[in-house]
């Protein structure tokens, strides 16, 4: 659907020339998608691989091993990877010790 901006009358402005606005057939609201994140339900503001790991604070990606519905997604191809609403995401930190 096309966005259509249409003037509407103001009666506190009558005949000054001003007039609201109202945008019609747009949503303003927004909603979070909803992700299983190691076996947790999250709530996440971006749709790209890499930018969910950086919104769920994986700064430092070494080490980090990720499977989105049991597949795992090779480190190149976490911008190009797209989640969707109750997607699984499953992430693996290699850690070093004895």
């Amino acid at each position: 659907m096309a966005e259509m901006i249409l003037p509407l009358p103001d009666p506190d402005n009558a005949g000054e020339g001003k007039s609201d606005f109202v945008v019609w057939g747009t949503s303003t609201q927004y909603q979070a998608m909803r992700i299983l994140f190691n076996g947790q339900n999250t709530n996440v503001d971006a749709t790209q691989l890499n930018d969910i790991l950086s919104e769920l604070q994986f700064t430092d990606t070494k080490g980090l091993a990720v499977a989105v519905n049991l597949k795992v997604i090779p480190k190149e191809n976490w911008i190009t990877t797209t989640l969707n609403e109750n997607d699984q995401l499953v992430v693996i930190t290699a850690t070093q010790g004895g």
